[in-house]
């Protein structure tokens, strides 16, 4: 449970983020710059956490169906948080140094949408191995993807693209949590049929 809601906790940090850019854009970018780098360093640290206590306590991605399609046994380990250390660094940065970085936070933002929705879409590939997904996980994800990867190539074609990363930094902080309990529902059936621990929610984002 605990790591369903540091995950929540950070999908909340994604939302935070996307309405400071939306609703406050206009005002100093060096003010708004400290303020998405607190949320970041706060988002960072929920995702740390969660990674910490998933580990202490065992769990890890689901297993890998074996060849004969019988789940394989094998030792389960979460993976290291690497969108959640980099949404923490950056966090620091930009609260710290924020006249230096403000004139690439849409490219640091953009950045961070991507990989944050490439590992959504591999949490999302490692449930299929041991549940049903529907088209709307995968949809979703790569909408915001292509989003954020338009943003960081081609922003020029925006009239404001910190208008629009914000509103696609909200889809993803709300997908994402949406997605951390449809994984932890899964992940608590199938500790039902094996007593393997399992655990979904692994690092994520916003990290």
């Amino acid at each position: 449970m605990k790591t369903l809601i540091y995950a929540l906790m950070r999908a909340l940090g994604a939302v935070a983020v996307g309405m400071l850019l939306v609703k406050y854009r206009m005002l100093t970018v060096t003010w708004l710059t400290i303020a998405v780098g607190l949320v970041f360093l706060v988002s960072g640290i929920c995702s740390c956490l969660s990674w910490f206590f998933a580990r202490k306590r065992g769990a890890g991605e689901p297993s890998e169906p074996s060849p004969a399609g019988a789940r394989q046994r094998v030792r389960l380990v979460p993976y290291f948080p690497i969108v959640g250390v980099g949404s923490g660094a950056l966090g620091v940065i930009l609260s710290v140094m924020p006249d230096t970085f403000a004139a690439y936070l849409v490219t640091l933002l953009s950045v961070l949408v991507i990989a944050g929705c490439t590992t959504q879409l591999y949490r999302i590939a490692l449930a299929t191995r041991v549940a049903r997904i529907g088209m709307f996980h995968w949809i979703l994800p790569l909408v915001i993807l292509a989003a954020g990867t338009l943003t960081l190539l081609k922003p020029s074609l925006m009239t404001d693209p910190l208008h629009v990363l914000g509103w696609t930094i909200m889809a993803y902080g709300v997908y994402d949590a949406i997605l951390s309990i449809r994984l932890y529902g899964i992940a608590r059936a199938l500790s039902k049929k094996d007593s393997t621990p399992v655990a979904t929610d692994t690092d994520e984002s916003f990290g």
